[in-house]
Parts: C-alpha cells; structure tokens; sequence
C-alpha cells in the first residue's frame, strides 16, 4: 500500500510539473509523451488480454482467425490511438485546471490506490489477465465517482469575466493573453481556452440557447463527457505506474 502510494504521488508531482513547467519551456513537452507511453501501454495490456480470452474461448489457436484477432500489431496501433486520445483530453484539459481541480485530483491519488489496492485481494479473475482487468474496473469506478463531483461542482460555477457580450469578442480577448513563453504549448492552451469559452457564452449569452433547454443539457453532456474522459485518462496514468514500478520492484527481490 505504502510503495503504491508513493508510485501514485510520482504521477501527481509530474502532472503539477507540466503544470508549471509549461509556463516556461517547450522541453515541458517530454512531459505529456510520458502519459502518451503510459496510458497507451495501459490500453494495449488490457485491450491484449481481452482479445486473448475471447480467442481462446471462439477460435482454435492455431486457426488463422485466432492470429488475425489477436495480432499484436494491430491491437498496438490500435491501444495507441485510444492513448493518444486520452492523453490528449487530460493535456489539454489540465491548461483550464483551478486549485479546486488540482486538490480533487489529489484526493483522487488516495482513492485510485485504496481501490487498486482492494480489488487487488479479490480472487474472482483468472490470474493470467487479473491485472489488466482490475486496472480498467479501478478506473473506471473512480472516474464515475470524481466525475460526479467534479459535475456537482460544476453546477455552481459562474462564466469567466472575459467572456464577453459576443463570441468575437471574448476569442479575440484570449488571443491577446498568453500562457507560455512557447509558441507551440501557448497555441495549444489556446484552443483548450477557446473550447472553454465557446461553451461558456452559448451557456450565458447566445439566446437560442437560453430559450432551448434541451441544447443547454447538449452542452452539460459534452462537458460532464470531457470531464469522465480526462479523469479516465489520469486513473489510467497513474494505475500503469504502480503496475509498472511494482513488477520491477518485485522482479529485483526475487533476483
């Protein structure tokens, strides 16, 4: 429990480096690769292992439809497409984080390892595809869970002071502010604040939407998806790296 803390609490302090880090430097971009590999690695073990039960269970092992379905080159683009999504939503999502968001994300650090570490015990999965299939309940238990504060949260929020009368006006507001002394990370905080501020002016401003209730639940939906989608990709992170630094903790005391 307490080396899985610690593993967890890595992830965290690299999450608040980028945070910071990308403020300054374009190098800051090593740091969103690091979630690409780890996330994209999470998908392709789970993603494995589900294919190979279902081989096992409706192909012969050495008919040709039992490589085809479980060829890893194809589950590997595969796993690192859906990696390249989620990374890209926490990425992106983490240039709008407020303080609340970041103390949210660091209780979540408990709760991921305390679920880990407790479904861990249960003895219902086959030991050949227990871990991945445990990872991928873990996150998402934990994502519905924080997703419903983080959207209670949400409900109570006000629109940002920029957002102004019309929508020109509060994208041309953003342009002139900058995030990063990085063109490349500055290009990419602004398009994570245009989203944002869209959203907040079709909430607040544009009439249509303040007369149709049904295309206001649209944008709620979106943001409460967007929102799953970033925690899941976090949960995901941080579940690969205590699987990861726990294995090679293991293999070295047994060496």
């Amino acid at each position: 429990m307490k080396q899985n803390l610690a593993t967890a609490f890595v992830g965290f302090i690299l999450l608040i480096l980028w945070l910071e880090l990308s403020k300054y430097s374009v190098y800051s971009l090593v740091i969103p690769f690091i979630f690409l590999g780890f996330i994209s690695y999470n998908s392709y073990t789970y993603a494995k292992a589900k294919k190979l039960c279902l081989g096992k269970c409706y192909f012969s092992k050495s008919s040709l439809f039992y490589y085809l379905w479980t060829r890893k080159t194809y589950i590997f683009i595969v796993s690192l497409f859906v990696g390249l999504f989620l990374s890209s939503s926490l990425i992106f999502a983490s240039f709008e984080f407020t303080t609340v968001d970041i103390l949210i994300l660091f209780l979540d650090t408990f709760l991921l390892v305390f679920l880990y570490t407790f479904l861990e015990k249960n003895k219902t999965f086959n030991a050949e595809v227990k871990t991945p299939i445990i990872k991928n309940i873990t996150a998402w238990i934990n994502s519905l869970f924080i997703i419903s504060i983080l959207f209670s949260i949400a409900l109570y929020q006000t629109p940002p002071e920029y957002i102004q009368a019309d929508l020109q006006s509060t994208i041309k507001f953003l342009n002139d502010e900058s995030y990063s002394q990085s063109q490349t990370i500055d290009m990419m905080a602004y398009a994570s604040s245009v989203m944002v501020a869209t959203k907040w002016w079709l909430l607040s401003k544009a009439e249509f939407f303040l007369e149709n209730e049904s295309l206001k639940k649209v944008i709620w939906f979106l943001q409460l998806l967007g929102n799953y989608v970033m925690v899941f990709a976090y949960s995901r992170f941080i579940l690969e790296l205590i699987t990861t630094f726990n294995i090679k903790s293991r293999d070295n005391s047994d060496e």
